[in-house]
């Protein structure tokens, strides 16, 4: 068995020639979606495109008084044009989200509907509030993908009647001003995520940091007993009918502001075979995989 040549490269460039001059064999959710379109006209190379477990959405910070407004709220979600967003920016390699669980996850709730993009109804709502022309600060990391998507959803939501301005930080800077509460709306992800109990990390009442990872500082007491309650149930239909609360609950309070679903991408040299893309984006596959 020929071993299979896996490189950390950092530039996207760099590392789509390395892989059409056959240095790399695999790479899995490195590239943007542009780039992707890019590869699939390359012969030697095989790009797999498939539903999975990462959701991209805007973290909220319930402790600002005016986004802690459920009013607010419901006008940000409505500003954000998903779908031109995923079909256009994202070359159709995602699609509207409506829950932190995404339609791969067993204990996704599939009644709910991401929400519509309704620019009238937000303006009306943000004008009601009394907040036209109120300045907001949206963050992101500094890679180039988070910052492109920054500014689109803050264009989005400028147009709606707020004055959004974006600014973006290195990881460590950035996770640290998440971590302690330190923004008012910013850009993240959730990858891999099978286990519902995602919920009670980032939603409940006594996970907010410096405690856990409830960064947005949300609180419910009905999600709460529910994720509770959530943690101690075994049987699935039981825990699904929980989890299904849930998400009826983050959805309807807005929580967090649901994006969209990543579709994730692995690109492998043809030479690969029994490769089996992983939907939580784990290397496993590797050890079935052998190279001519």
């Amino acid at each position: 068995v020929k071993r299979v040549i896996f490189k950390v490269v950092r530039d996207d460039n760099t590392r789509a020639l390395k892989m059409m001059r056959g240095e790399i064999d695999l790479a899995q959710a490195e590239f943007p979606p542009l780039k992707v379109r890019w590869l699939e006209k390359e012969p030697k190379l095989k790009v797999h495109a498939y539903p999975g477990l990462a959701m991209t959405y805007m973290l909220v910070n319930h402790r600002d008084p005016l986004l802690a407004k459920l009013d607010l709220r419901r006008a940000l979600a409505a500003a954000i044009d998903r779908d031109a967003i995923t079909k256009y920016k994202l070359e159709g390699l995602a699609t509207p989200a409506s829950s932190l669980l995404t339609p791969a996850n067993p204990f996704f709730n599939a009644s709910l509907k991401p929400p519509a993009h309704l620019p009238l109804e937000a303006k009306k709502l943000i004008a009601a509030l009394g907040l036209e022309g109120q300045a907001f600060e949206l963050k992101t990391s500094n890679t180039p993908t988070a910052v492109d998507n920054g500014r689109i959803v803050a264009r989005q939501l400028s147009d709606a009647g707020m004055k959004i301005a974006t600014r973006s930080f290195e990881w460590a800077t950035y996770y640290s001003d998440i971590q302690n509460g330190r923004f008012q709306l910013a850009i993240m992800r959730w990858t891999g995520t099978i286990d519902p109990d995602l919920y009670r990390k980032a939603m409940a009442t006594k996970e907010v940091p410096p405690a856990g990872r409830n960064r947005g500082a949300f609180s419910n007491s009905r999600l709460d007993a529910l994720v509770d309650a959530g943690v101690a149930t075994e049987n699935f239909p039981a825990r699904k009918k929980i989890y299904d609360e849930v998400q009826e609950i983050a959805y309807r309070e807005l929580a967090v502001v649901p994006l969209w679903y990543d579709t994730e991408v692995a690109v492998a040299s043809t030479r690969l075979k029994n490769y089996v893309p992983p939907l939580d984006g784990s290397y496993w596959p590797l050890t079935q995989v052998t190279k001519e």
